[in-house]
């Protein structure tokens, strides 16, 4: 059915995506107040034990499936989701407002905070509604300003006195030149900001609380 209907659209979409230049990796080096390392914290019912986190990865976004699969995430309101990537087709503007941000979005946002990775597909449209349109509207939830703060970069760290929850991303790198790129593959590596943050700010080498990593890619 795709190829009977909807192919000539989709590659139209795919060019038109894919070619120009990719957005300006974020990082948190230019930042005074904001490291990328947030206090896990518990906003759901008291009668709910323990922090819960939802997890989701390609999501199969705007299809009956990811509806229900928001509903079911809603139910059990958690208090953090975290979307792991690959938003569909290409990430572009449009996508990343019905899938995120419009009234009728599935996206559930966590009590305490929302957050989301860097996929290839994001990167299919140079990363660009990613960065400018979904991070503003996620992150820590405030209380106080009674909206979520925004996600400043594409890697994050969610941490109590027992544990340490870092999402990284392995999407920015995970795309290459349109065409060139089945000759001269992407590596997935991670760009150097996020390297000196896991190396400095993290400190990992004298941490010995319990580590969870989250990527796109494995």
């Amino acid at each position: 059915n795709f190829f009977e209907s909807k192919w000539f659209s989709f590659f139209k979409h795919y060019i038109k995506s894919r070619f120009g230049p990719k957005h300006k990796f974020q990082n948190y080096l230019s930042e005074v107040s904001d490291n990328g390392i947030y206090k896990l914290e518990k906003t759901s019912p008291e009668s709910k034990p323990g922090i819960s986190i939802a997890l989701v990865s390609d999501w199969a976004t705007d299809t009956n499936e990811s509806d229900r699969i928001g509903v079911l995430i809603e139910n059990r309101e958690p208090d953090y989701t975290i979307h792991l990537g690959d938003t569909y087709f290409v990430g572009m503007k449009d996508e990343i407002r019905v899938n995120f941000l419009s009234d009728n979005s599935s996206w559930y946002r966590g009590t305490s905070g929302s957050f989301s990775l860097m996929g290839n597909h994001e990167m299919y449209s140079r990363g660009i509604s990613y960065f400018r349109d979904l991070l503003p509207t996620l992150g820590v939830y405030s209380k106080e300003q009674k909206k979520y703060l925004g996600q400043k970069a594409s890697y994050f760290c969610l941490e109590n006195e027992h544990w340490r929850i870092i999402s990284l991303d392995t999407g920015y790198e995970s795309v290459g030149i349109p065409l060139i790129e089945y000759i001269f593959k992407p590596k997935c590596g991670f760009p150097d900001d996020i390297i000196k943050w896991l190396s400095e700010t993290l400190n990992l080498k004298n941490d010995k609380r319990g580590l969870v990593f989250l990527t796109h890619h494995q």
